[in-house]
């Protein structure tokens, strides 16, 4: 069997486990399954990029198997096997073995006909997603412990995320008749890496389809079978409408750069204050040993509010984390009290919402109360 590189897209999701590989007389099946997250590529025969030589079935270790078609020196890489419990692998001027695994059961992945399904088109699917992702992060760390939730409200849909700090929201549009009234929970890193599997190429159509337990992601003969999360999302309020509510708009770059300077001194804790009176506005943090900053921002506007001056201390990277994922010139913060999150939202944008959890202290005073 020969094959080009067109086995690391199709195997790109399999990090780990075996990937079962089934050459038939057309086509070769790359499969592979770690819990209950599946992926499943086919490939035809072509005769300028796979060739099929001899029909049968390997299970090798995705790692390392990938890792070698990554490394190869060659366009083409040629693979037999098994011969004494190994595969062979040729590439170029560089030879390979390895260990052949015990084949078993091909993962299979559910039926989806009759389930709802949805066209959308890809890459505006990651775009949108990418706005959200950050948030599923627990805060101070990379991994992501939560969801992301997909609402379907007709032809408009909203994504969100959040681990109780941070929060992020963004509608987005299906093609044709997106339904309603449903949702599901998706874990937001499997997600976010299938979506980088199947490729997101632009104008390219994605097929969502929401099983009862799973959802399945499909391609063109690609597809990634995930499972469907149950609970809720942490609960962060986001309607913080009535009186004492303060505002103000801000150049997103200069805040963008205000903040990431304010972070490198807030320290372990990670809090940053902002504070503004009649005429300006300042970004301020301290920690014991290290020192402290305050800087002038730039270009402010209030946007509502009566009170001469408020301040409210928030967490600096889950703020950090926002401003960086706001591609437009100008946004707008407003705080509604001490036990309210901090409201940030794109005047271009207005399916975008994001929020931050305060943080509370004796010296803390957003609003008086």
């Amino acid at each position: 069997m020969e094959a080009c590189d067109q086995v690391v897209p199709a195997g790109g999701g399999f990090r780990s486990g075996e990937l079962h590989l089934d050459a038939g007389a057309g086509e070769l099946a790359v499969s592979s399954a770690a819990g209950r997250i599946a992926h499943q590529a086919v490939l035809p025969v072509d005769a300028g990029s796979l060739k099929i030589e001899h029909t049968g079935r390997l299970a090798l270790p995705a790692r390392y198997f990938l890792g070698v078609i990554r490394q190869a020196d060659g366009e083409w890489l040629e693979l037999e096997g098994p011969s004494g419990g190994m595969a062979r692998i040729k590439a170029g001027q560089s030879e390979h073995r390895l260990a052949v695994a015990e084949s078993g059961e091909l993962p299979v992945l559910a039926d989806a006909a009759g389930h709802p399904a949805f066209v959308l088109e890809a890459g505006s699917f990651h775009s949108r997603l990418k706005q959200v992702f950050f948030a599923a992060a627990a805060s101070g760390s990379r991994l992501p412990l939560t969801g992301i939730r997909i609402e379907a409200e007709g032809p408009s849909w909203k994504l969100s995320a959040t681990d109780g700090i941070r929060y992020a929201s963004c509608r987005m549009g299906a093609w044709g008749d997106g339904g309603a009234g449903w949702s599901c929970l998706i874990p937001a890193k499997p997600l976010h890496d299938s979506l980088k599997t199947l490729g997101m190429e632009k104008g390219a159509s994605l097929v969502l389809a929401i099983l009862p337990s799973q959802v399945q992601l499909s391609a063109g003969r690609a597809k990634v079978q995930l499972p469907r999360l149950e609970g809720r999302l942490p609960f962060i309020k986001e309607d913080i409408s009535g009186e004492g509510v303060q505002g103000i708009s801000l150049d997103s770059a200069a805040f963008r750069q205000a903040l990431d300077r304010a972070c490198l001194i807030a320290g372990p804790s990670g809090a940053v204050r902002l504070s503004v009176d009649a005429e300006s506005a300042f970004l301020s943090a301290r920690t014991a040993g290290i020192g402290e900053t305050r800087q002038r921002l730039l270009g402010v506007e209030r946007t509502a509010g009566a009170e001469p001056a408020w301040q409210v201390l928030f967490h600096g990277g889950g703020m950090r984390e926002i401003v960086h994922a706001i591609d437009f010139p100008r946004l707008s913060l407003a705080i509604g009290g001490r036990q309210k999150p901090i409201r940030i939202t794109v005047p271009d944008d207005e399916g975008r919402l994001y929020m931050v959890a305060p943080i509370l202290d004796a010296a803390q005073s957003s609003r008086g109360g």
